[in-house]
């Protein structure tokens, strides 16, 4: 009997969330029997060389788009000379570009799983107000062909947190039986448990994303600037980059805080400053799961966040750290204060945000995903397909 082989495509390998939950899946496989596999991405952009050494990356220059108003460009040679080489059983596909070129070339004996990270713009029907904007109906174009792709190879969907279901449920035009929740997981190992304790001198806080507006930066600046005020020694420690960069620096001089923040930019061991740390804060407005939280919580980290819709089922609130409602500073720093000013408190905190992390293990992660693919590809019909 052959093994099964996986495809796995995303867009590039940029720092992100659905990047990273690729990437340990692929590594977690590894180590499974019966399972050959292979990533393919269309950019060559590579900002995970750490993780990525022991895995077979492949570029991938295949390319379709839209063009205005109901014209597909695409190039599939590459993409199709990868398929009939490899002949996988699985394509598992990550964000909707790497759907839109490997729906392109449908093979009835594979199975084709997307890996939905988030709200989707063409997953959305147009509204009568958005007939006049060129993107619009470009949209409205690419969502037409790609359920039509959809349907052509009774594709399966996989949400990354209870809100992203419920999102599909709401917008594609399939029967619930073909959309499966599968919440992020990450490397357990790699964030590892570290006992906390209350700082003797300076609060160390930590946060994690890209400089763009949803991950509202700006917003943990305010709360710098009121915990100072209170004559609190802190300091904030942002991880990422982005093109709001220059916007942040110029408001963290404007409040006099070059003392207090330091933009790392993009980091390749967040780990490291994880565990150097006393509290995680996260000031997303929108979160389609959270997986920068999960890991700081897996490290000790009590949180304080802004309810950002799908990190909800991480924070247990008044237990493994904070959800603020609202976007208010003032009831952000108190939120802190609450964890920070008492070291009975602070380490309860610390013990549920690690208990809590444990649940989102990539290894029973991983054994759940082959669960799903057997039941779409049964062991029978490998040897069926096999590589002549």
């Amino acid at each position: 009997m052959s093994n099964l082989r996986i495809l796995f495509a995303i867009n590039s390998l940029a720092r992100g969330g659905a990047e990273r939950l690729a990437l340990d899946i692929c590594n977690e496989l590894n180590s499974k029997k019966g399972v050959e596999q292979m990533l393919i991405v269309f950019n060559k952009q590579n900002d995970y060389p750490e993780i990525t050494k022991d895995l077979p990356v492949c570029y991938c220059n295949s390319k379709v788009y839209m063009k205005f108003p109901n014209r597909t460009i695409s190039n599939l040679k590459s993409f199709r000379k990868i398929c009939d080489s490899f002949q996988p059983h699985i394509i598992h596909s990550h964000l909707f570009y790497a759907d839109q070129i490997t729906r392109e070339n449908i093979n009835q004996e594979t199975a084709y799983f997307s890996h939905v990270h988030g709200p989707v713009s063409p997953y959305e029907p147009m509204k009568l107000k958005e007939i006049i904007q060129k993107k619009k109906i470009i949209e409205f174009f690419t969502r037409k062909r790609i359920l039509k792709r959809y349907r052509e190879c009774n594709n399966q969907f996989i949400a990354n947190s209870a809100y992203t279901m419920k999102y599909l449920l709401k917008f594609l035009p399939f029967k619930a039986s073909s959309l499966h929740l599968l919440e992020n997981a990450i490397n357990l190992q790699r964030f590892s448990f570290v006992s906390k304790n209350l700082p003797q001198r300076e609060l160390n806080l930590v946060t994690t994303g890209n400089l763009i507006p949803r991950k509202n930066h700006l917003f943990l600046l305010e709360i710098i600037k009121i915990l100072k005020e209170d004559n609190y020694a802190v300091h904030l420690d942002i991880l990422g980059e982005g093109n709001l960069h220059t916007a942040i620096w110029n408001k963290i001089v404007e409040y006099g805080l070059e003392n207090n923040i330091a933009l790392r930019g993009s980091v390749g061991s967040v780990e490291d400053y994880l565990h150097g740390a006393h509290l995680y804060v996260h000031g997303a407005t929108h979160e389609p799961f959270g997986l920068a939280i999960v890991e700081a919580m897996a490290t000790g980290l009590p949180v304080v966040c802004l309810d950002g819709q799908g990190n909800r089922g991480i924070i247990d609130d008044g237990v493994n750290g904070f959800m603020i409602a609202n976007q208010n500073a003032t009831l952000f720093a108190e939120k802190i204060r609450r964890i920070i000013d008492n070291e009975i408190t602070y380490k309860r905190f610390s013990v549920n945000a690690g208990r809590k992390a444990r649940q989102y293990d990539i290894t029973g992660y991983a054994d759940k995903l082959l669960s799903l693919y057997q039941s779409f590809f049964p062991s029978d019909n490998i040897s069926s397909t096999n590589k002549g």
